[in-house]
C-alpha cells in the first residue's frame, strides 16, 4: 500500500526513518532470557528487573531521536534528501518504544502461561488461554489499520509522498498502542508486574537533559552528529551514575566482570 500510494519517494522516506528507529528496539534483546527464566523459576520480580534494564537504554535512544531527527536523517544522506521524513521518524521513535515495552510484556505472558507444557493440548483449551489472545493481536492490528490506512491514503494524502508515509506510520503506531493496551490488560489480569516508576522517572529526567543538549547543538554533519551522540550518551550516563544507585551498582558489576576477563586472558 505504501509503495502504491507513496511511490518510490514515500517508500524511501519510510524506510530511511525505519533504519534509525529500529535501533531503539535493539534494547529489547537485553530481556531475551526473561521468558525461560520465568518458566524455570516463576519469579515475577525478574520482569521488573528486565523492564529497568531495557528502558535504561530505550528511553535515552528515543529522546535522542526526538531531539535531532533531521540530523540522523542527514547522516544517511548529507544532501538533505531524507529530511522530509522527519515527522515519520518522530512517530516511528514512539512506535519503537511501544514495541520494545510490548516485547517485555509478551515475554512475561509467555513465561507465566503453562498451557503449552503438555505434549497434547486440547484446541478448546488453547482458545481460552492468554496465549491465543497474544497470538491474535497482530491479526487484530491488521484488521484495524489496513482499512484505516486505505481510507486515509485515498481521501486525505492527495498523493503526497510525505503525507502518505506520515499517515501510514501514524496509523500503524496508533494500532500498536491499542494492541499494547490490550496486551497489558490481559497480563494484568494474570499477574501483577511491578512497574519501576521511580527508575523510569530518573531515565526520563536524564534523557531530557541529554535531549536538550543535543537540540541546542543540532548538528548538521555526519561527524558532528556522531560526536554529539557520544557526548549526549556521556551526559545521560553521568547523570544516572550521579543520582541512581542501581546504575552505579551495574557499572561496578560490568567493570569487575570486564577486568576479571582481561586478567584471565593476560
Amino acid at each position: 500500500m505504501l509503495t502504491i500510494y507513496g511511490l518510490e519517494i514515500g517508500t524511501g522516506y519510510y524506510y530511511a526513518a525505519l533504519q534509525i528507529a529500529n535501533i531503539i528496539t535493539y534494547s529489547a534483546f537485553l530481556a531475551f532470557a526473561l521468558q525461560p527464566k520465568l518458566l524455570a523459576e516463576n519469579n515475577i520480580d525478574e520482569a521488573t528487573v528486565s523492564l529497568k534494564m531495557v528502558l535504561m537504554f530505550a528511553v535515552p535512544m528515543t529522546a535522542g531521536v526526538l531531539a535531532i531527527p533531521s540530523s540522523y536523517l542527514m547522516f544517511l544522506k548529507e544532501n538533505m534528501e531524507y529530511v522530509p521524513a522527519t515527522p515519520v521518524l518522530v512517530i516511528l521513535a514512539f512506535d519503537a518504544l511501544i514495541m520494545t515495552i510490548s516485547s517485555i510484556f509478551t515475554y512475561v505472558l509467555y513465561g507465566i502461561e503453562k498451557v503449552d507444557e503438555k505434549a497434547e493440548i486440547p484446541f478448546r483449551q488453547v482458545i481460552r488461554s492468554r496465549l491465543f489472545i497474544a497470538f491474535s493481536l497482530p491479526y487484530a492490528h491488521a484488521l484495524v489499520t489496513l482499512p484505516t490506512a486505505f481510507y486515509a491514503l485515498n481521501y486525505l494524502a492527495n498523493n503526497n509522498p510525505q503525507l502518505v508515509a506520515t499517515y501510514v506510520t501514524a496509523i500503524n503506531t496508533v494500532g500498536h498502542l491499542a494492541m499494547f493496551i490490550v496486551l497489558y490488560s490481559v497480563l494484568r489480569k494474570a499477574v501483577k508486574v511491578k512497574i519501576p516508576w521511580k527508575s523510569i522517572g530518573k531515565y526520563v529526567a536524564a534523557s531530557s537533559v541529554m535531549a536538550f543538549v543535543l537540540f541546542l547543538v543540532h548538528p548538521a554533519r555526519r561527524s558532528t552528529t556522531l560526536i554529539m551522540t557520544a557526548v549526549g550518551s556521556m551526559v545521560y550516563l553521568g547523570l544516572l551514575l550521579a543520582f541512581d544507585k542501581e546504575t552505579r551498582a551495574l557499572a561496578r558489576t560490568i567493570w569487575q566482570v570486564g577486568t576479571s576477563k582481561l586478567r584471565r586472558e593476560a
